[in-house]
């Protein structure tokens, strides 16, 4: 099960989550662009199958996360 579907199941939308998410991203690593963090959330809501995201997807914007 996606976070997205348990956020839903629970009456929290997908936006707090993500949002949630993005910002203790960047909180634990300064160096990490808000952008960045915000995809990373993304993925992480909507779970490994979502569009554009892939498996074995690797990160190609050299910032190593």
């Amino acid at each position: 099960q996606s976070l997205a579907s348990i956020a839903q199941a629970k009456g929290v939308s997908i936006q707090s989550v993500t949002s949630a998410i993005s910002a203790a991203l960047t909180k634990a690593d300064p160096s990490l662009s808000a952008d960045r963090a915000q995809q990373i959330a993304q993925r992480m809501v909507n779970g490994p199958g979502s569009a554009g995201s892939a498996a074995g997807d690797v990160d190609h914007d050299g910032d190593s996360h």
